[in-house]
């Protein structure tokens, strides 16, 4: 619908205007006839502009694409233009000034004039034809917090007289990036850099860029050309996490070593071959000379029995997906991070960890060991929130557990150790309401942005995110109770993480 009405701007306001000029012919005056003389001089520029056009719409239709594509080639600026001008020129018998039709005929012949060149020369298949476009980002494996920046290669470039080439790009959750090109950039390989900021955690799949020419006065362009998907993987960043120790003594006994019950000689008697490590104070020296080889003696006890604890991470929250509040960003790499970094924390105490969470609709549990750090990095980068596996099913019966999560609850298995990590600790505080300025411009004057239309989507686009954050405030609110006996509240603390026992 609103494709169709940018289409018939190219031909309804010229013709209204000549059905308006033409019905004033009983007007003697010469402003009228100024006006209808001039109208009959653009008809030819008026029917060489609807020839390319209606070459452009069976251009698309051979090509299967849709012809009205082909002919929304009138910018915001253009279609305001041939409005304004169409106006002006129907007006100017009406009110008996003839500058005024002479404006609106000026206006009406440059948007002719343009509407013709971008038909013939940027409205087809011709400039995208051998154009290659390769988006990368640096790094391409990133860790959160870490510089990022967008690469874009364009090779075969084609920048028809009197456009530009604008590309736009950027990445979900960061920025968005855009680019001009001028004419003389055509042909041989362009490279494009931009920032984009300090890397969110996620694995982002950036799409194609979006490619479309466009005249130096803003009036026309060409349909939008969407080339070089690409991708990136920002893992979550662990951080040292302090006063741990209350959570890591798992069981009392564990930390003590289990007496062998043997007969008085027994222990003489369990012996061995010495091998490549073994502790030389364990070499059974007489038995060796009588072997004729080393033999080591085993320990007389059992080794102490590493305690185990099941780091669960819940990330159910129904219906956080479609708030729009960058605050559900915010708060899932805050859960990330405080998982990862306490699984770790808690190996380097001598635990031993089993890792759980939520990873698509798909429950994963995968053991942290120097070995798997680097895929349960990965692992997180995945996470993200969902609404299909309660915290239930993360949960095992006889075992350990310890849950990070924004929303504790309670649950039917057992004791559970709950980490909490509060959304108000962990997110930014949502924006301001934008106030109606009638006054002063917000941007810097002759931009784009003051626009009265586009200032009125800016304080809606505001107004949605204030909301999705006060619905979010409600979705993770919580009740103390006994289910929190024992528990922890994560806190950021100067690049750590702090945890205080919840009283």
């Amino acid at each position: 619908m609103r494709r169709g009405a940018r289409v018939a701007s190219l031909l309804v306001p010229s013709l209204l205007a000549w059905v308006v000029v033409r019905l004033s012919q009983s007007d003697a005056r010469g402003d009228g006839q100024v006006v209808r003389a001039g109208m009959q001089a653009l008809l030819p520029l008026f029917v060489v502009m609807a020839a390319a056009l209606l070459v452009r719409a069976v251009e698309a239709a051979g090509a299967r694409r849709s012809w009205t594509e082909a002919l929304d080639i009138l910018s915001g600026p253009g279609r305001a233009l041939v409005w304004t001008a169409a106006a002006a020129t129907a007006g100017a018998p009406a009110v008996g000034w003839a500058s005024l039709g002479v404006l609106g005929l000026a206006g009406l012949a440059v948007a002719y004039a343009l509407v013709t060149w971008t038909a013939l020369v940027a409205a087809g298949e011709e400039p995208w034809r051998g154009l290659v476009v390769t988006r990368s980002f640096s790094p391409a494996t990133a860790v959160e917090g870490d510089a990022l920046k967008e690469e874009l290669t364009l090779s075969g470039t084609r920048v028809p007289a009197g456009f530009r080439l604008l590309v736009r790009a950027g990445l979900a959750r960061h920025r968005t990036t855009a680019y001009a090109l001028d004419g003389d950039a055509a042909g041989g390989e362009i490279a494009l850099t931009a920032e984009l900021g300090e890397a969110r955690r996620g694995c982002h799949d950036a799409g194609p860029a979006e490619l479309w020419l466009q005249d130096l006065f803003g009036l026309c362009r060409s349909r939008v050309v969407r080339l070089g998907a690409g991708g990136v993987t920002v893992l979550p960043r662990p951080e040292p996490v302090d006063d741990l120790d209350a959570t890591a003594a798992v069981r009392g006994d564990d930390a003590e070593s289990v007496p062998s019950v043997r007969l008085p000689t027994e222990g003489c008697f369990r012996i061995r071959p010495y091998a490549t490590g073994d502790d030389a104070r364990r070499i059974h020296w007489v038995r060796s000379l009588a072997a004729r080889e080393l033999m080591v003696r085993l320990p007389d006890e059992i080794p102490p029995e590493l305690p185990s604890v099941r780091l669960v991470l819940d990330t159910q929250l129904v219906g956080a997906a479609a708030l729009t509040t960058p605050a559900t960003g915010q708060l899932c790499d805050a859960l990330v991070r405080v998982w990862i970094s306490a699984g770790q924390s808690l190996v380097a105490r001598g635990v031993r960890v089993t890792m759980v969470c939520v990873a698509g609709d798909r429950v994963v549990a995968r053991e942290m060991t120097p070995q798997s750090s680097g895929a349960l990095l990965r692992l997180g980068a995945r996470v993200d929130w969902q609404a299909t596996q309660p915290v239930e099913a993360l949960l095992s019966d006889g075992a350990r557990q310890i849950v990070v999560s924004a929303r504790p609850r309670v649950v039917d298995h057992g004791e559970v150790t709950w980490i909490v990590v509060p959304e108000p600790l962990w997110t930014d505080a949502e924006p301001p309401p934008l106030a109606s300025r009638w006054a002063t411009l917000p941007y810097p004057s002759g931009s784009a942005e003051n626009r009265w239309w586009r200032r009125r989507q800016e304080r809606a686009a505001n107004e949605r995110t204030r909301r999705s954050g006060l619905l979010f405030d409600q979705l993770l609110r919580f009740v103390n109770g006994p289910h929190l006996a024992g528990s922890f509240v994560a806190q950021p603390r100067g690049g750590r993480v702090a945890l205080e026992l919840l009283s």
